[in-house]
């Protein structure tokens, strides 16, 4: 797992393109869901979280390449810190997590496009 922290803007959609990797070769994760979620607060039930995401399509699957967003219909009401992660589940049922941290959203001046 990767701790990483993020800023992203509020109202633009967050997308993050993710490379899965073992032993620094790409792994195929045609069989694999993608979770993400989003908390404001890092001890909130999933069923509290501000967003989650499903990805069982994939960019290249074969290569490990898939991508995680959250869309501008729910950053555009974000702001400060939340606490993200990534997840992976194989086809197995196991499970292993890929990203974790703090994405912040920032403030612009104009909030619709």
């Amino acid at each position: 797992m990767q701790i990483t922290n993020i800023k992203a803007v509020r109202g633009d959609t967050f997308s993050r393109s993710l490379t899965i990797t073992q032993n620094d070769e790409p792994v195929d994760i045609t069989d694999w869901t993608i979770y993400l979620t989003l908390k404001s607060d890092i001890d909130d039930s999933d069923g509290d979280a501000v967003y989650t995401q499903d990805v069982t399509s994939h960019t290249v699957a074969a290569s490990g390449q898939t991508v995680v967003s959250i869309p501008k219909t729910t950053t555009i009401n974000l702001t400060g810190d939340y606490q993200y992660g990534i997840k992976a589940k194989k086809s197995d049922d196991t499970t292993l997590t890929l990203l974790a941290g703090t994405v912040t959203f920032d403030r612009t001046a104009t909030r619709e496009v």
